[in-house]
């Protein structure tokens, strides 16, 4: 606000990193514009003045302060396996300008696209070795970094490929190697109705040995 506006402009008197749309002179006495402060506007006061026919004005006060700190509330999916890569939505408030991802130990961030300001997605690649459970997901931008929310690391599903042997007898016991994918800390077996499993032992990620007990009937 201020006198003799009549045919004022903001056009060329802004300064480095903030733009102006929309101005319009109301009357004598007021004109309205939308600001868009940049990411690199300089911090504190900035000057802004109009001009018209008659000149430029003299200059009013405009404070330029740091972006407001940013929150994470959830991802999507939040949910990954050791040894695979996926894509992660980033959902939240005050996202823009988001510069780097943190998802734990032994999880590498990459390809971060800024969506809007309350979304960007990622891909994580999950180490094989990652530990399993809640690792913390934080964001940073100009404005800070949030706090954390929580990603679960889950290990891969197991997969067989083989048993050796392939058959036992009723009423007898038989000593079996499974063969496979993802066998590390393997808990349980079953082999259908009437055959007891004892004895298993995880020897490595790819077999574990177990005693089957044949019912007789």
């Amino acid at each position: 606000t201020g006198t003799n506006l009549t045919g004022a402009s903001l056009d060329g008197n802004l300064q480095a990193g903030i733009s102006a749309t929309g101005g319009t002179v109301v009357n004598d006495t007021q004109i309205t514009a939308l600001f868009t402060v940049g990411l690199g506007a300089s911090l504190g006061s900035q000057t802004i003045i109009v001009t018209t026919a008659a000149g430029a004005s003299n200059g009013v006060g405009f404070k330029v302060n740091l972006p407001l700190p940013p929150t994470l509330t959830g991802a999507s999916p939040n949910v990954g396996v050791q040894g695979t890569s996926l894509k992660v939505s980033l959902t939240g408030t005050n996202l823009l300008g988001s510069s780097a991802i943190s998802a734990g130990p032994g999880i590498t961030v990459s390809n971060l696209a800024i969506v809007s300001s309350t979304q960007v997605t990622a891909t994580f690649t999950i180490g094989a070795g990652v530990a399993t459970g809640s690792q913390n997901v934080t964001i940073v931008t100009p404005g800070g970094t949030s706090l954390p929310i929580g990603f679960t690391i889950n290990q891969p599903l197991p997969a067989l490929t083989n048993i050796n042997p392939v058959a036992g007898v009723q009423g007898g016991s038989v000593n079996v190697t499974l063969t496979g994918t993802n066998l590390t800390g393997a808990t349980a077996i079953s082999a259908g109705s009437g055959i007891t499993v004892s004895n298993l032992v995880a020897v490595n990620g790819t077999q574990v040995t177990a005693s089957f007990v044949i019912g007789a009937g």
